[in-house]
């Protein structure tokens, strides 16, 4: 047992280290990426069938490096009859900003096609503690396996 606990902590010790390089990868992400305010070209509801779920589709349409360029967007919303579905003009009212690394700083990240899309002009990381929270849970319980674990007694 007390082999299962060291086993558990060099576990966890390397799911920091992916953290770390995850971390890293995000940070050089934020320094080159650039924001553009996208302006909805459509909207497309689809209800689907037996769910109280709308299925929504934008194409959206903002400068790229100086060009205009088109993308897809799809979300859902839950709605009822309480609170139904917005219309058609006030989901083309919401403001929707793309972010996106310019061809002349896609050499400095690990993630040059990247486009995210958000309602705040702020990029947002998605997955900055995962490998963090992973190596804390191997660590702990690696830990507890070996606080916990009862010494054989030779009875001679």
């Amino acid at each position: 047992m007390k082999n299962v606990g060291k086993i558990l902590i060099i576990l966890g010790l390397i799911f920091g280290l992916f953290g770390i390089r995850a971390n890293w990868r995000e940070y050089k992400y934020r320094q080159v990426v650039t924001t553009a305010k996208a302006t909805v070209l459509s909207v497309a509801t689809k209800p689907f069938s037996g769910k109280a779920v709308a299925s929504i589709h934008y194409k959206l349409v903002y400068k790229n490096d100086h060009t205009l360029d088109t993308i897809s967007y799809s979300t859902t919303e839950e709605y009822s009859t309480k609170k139904p579905l917005p219309s058609l003009e006030e989901l083309k009212a919401v403001e929707y900003y793309v972010h996106y690394v310019p061809k002349s700083k896609q050499s400095e990240t690990t993630f040059p096609e990247r486009v995210s899309i958000s309602n705040t002009p702020q990029y947002e990381s998605f997955n900055r503690f995962q490998g963090f929270g992973s190596m804390l849970t191997f660590i702990l319980l690696g830990i507890m396996i070996q606080y916990f674990n009862k010494k054989e007694v030779n009875h001679y």
